[in-house]
């Protein structure tokens, strides 16, 4: 048998410098799965953080209108100062005791659009209600006049209710207004619903409001198109809808059950062109009964998305009983139109609208 002659010096040398090798490399491979995967997780991590931090940026701005690090409109540095809310979205809101009241309106002057929601709006006395109605009517246009509309309508009184009911029959009569003033027209039935809440002056007019028939009695404005055909009876349909919702907004107990009338009989929907006004007006209850108030306004004209996407998932709730409804009362209409015996001047002909003009 042989025997194994031990390594000699220089080879026993070289298969140490070997195996050293090998371990080094296997140390380096290690090394380098270990870092690539530690790579993975750092980018993981750094997707989930930036996916959250989106997220988050997408709920801010679906709230305030406005994305840190973007630039805010600002009136004068004094406005800014005494009126804080709008200008750091982090603070919590003024209390209305301490609320500067007409730093607000000429806030709401200088930015029409910004949708007020009922948490920021302040109280007003009688003397401060006459004032803003004054400042109203130095504004021109109705849209000029949107902030202010939304703060009277919110906490306005019985002031308020004459002043919006002038301003929707009588104040702009034959008189040419812009598309964007329309919608500002538009909504002014729906906002007299928080004033319905506690006025029947407001809700004896909304009563009227809801059929069309009552806006063509009045000598209503005249829409510059720029090029948008409007078909005849547009105008008045939309007042009536918003009328349905304001109705709604008011929650007052006649107005279940006139809902609930509707929903027993279909077809006096079609016939009274209240089919979509009754089926919003529906929705609008449904809200009032899961949120309080200045969440379902937030939700229904600050997040309108949100709106949609409820107001979709509400309508696919095969449980409640709307549901149905709404696919009937549509077939019916469907059904006028094909006959030619269509009077339904609703502001859509395809789907029931989902919600008011809240953004002119």
């Amino acid at each position: 048998m042989k025997t194994r002659q031990p390594l000699q010096q220089p080879q026993r040398t070289a298969h140490r410098r070997g195996m050293a090798s090998v371990l080094v490399i296997a140390i380096l491979a290690i090394v380098a799965i270990l870092l690539m995967g530690s790579g993975r997780m750092v980018r993981q991590m750094r997707e989930e953080v930036d996916l959250t931090e989106r997220l988050q940026l997408r709920r801010l701005e679906a709230s305030t209108g406005h994305l840190p690090g973007t630039a805010i409109p600002t009136p004068a540095t004094a406005v800014e100062s005494e009126f804080p809310r709008y200008f750091d979205w982090h603070t919590p809101a003024v209390r209305p005791a301490e609320t500067n009241v007409m730093a607000l309106v000429e806030w709401l002057v200088k930015e029409p659009s910004l949708d007020l929601m009922m948490s920021d709006a302040p109280t007003l006395d009688a003397t401060t209600e006459a004032t803003l109605i004054d400042r109203c009517r130095q504004l021109p246009a109705p849209s000029q006049r949107l902030g202010l509309i939304c703060l009277l309508a919110y906490r306005g009184g019985e002031q308020s209710v004459a002043f919006l009911t002038n301003m929707v029959c009588h104040e702009y009569a034959g008189r040419p207004i812009a598309r964007r003033d329309e919608g500002t027209m538009g909504m002014i039935p729906e906002l007299l619903g928080f004033l319905a809440r506690k006025s029947t002056e407001a809700f004896l007019f909304l009563q009227q409001g809801r059929d069309p028939l009552f806006w063509e009695s009045c000598t209503l404005w005249e829409v510059q198109p720029n090029g948008v055909f409007l078909s005849p009876g547009t105008t008045e349909s939309n007042l009536a809808y918003h009328s349905f919702r304001g109705l709604a907004w008011s929650a007052r107990p006649e107005v279940d059950d006139l809902l609930d009338d509707y929903f027993e009989h279909p077809e006096q929907a079609v016939e009274d062109h209240a089919s979509d006004g009754v089926l919003d007006g529906a929705y609008i209850r449904h809200l009032l009964r899961d949120l309080e108030l200045e969440e379902a306004t937030r939700l229904a004209f600050t997040d309108y998305g949100a709106y949609l996407s409820g107001y979709s998932d509400w309508r696919r709730d095969g449980k409640q009983r709307w549901s149905a409804w709404g696919d009937e009362t549509f077939a019916m209409r469907k059904r006028q139109a094909q006959g030619g015996n269509d009077r339904n001047r609703s502001p859509s002909e395809d789907t029931p609208p989902l919600s008011g003009n809240a953004h002119p």
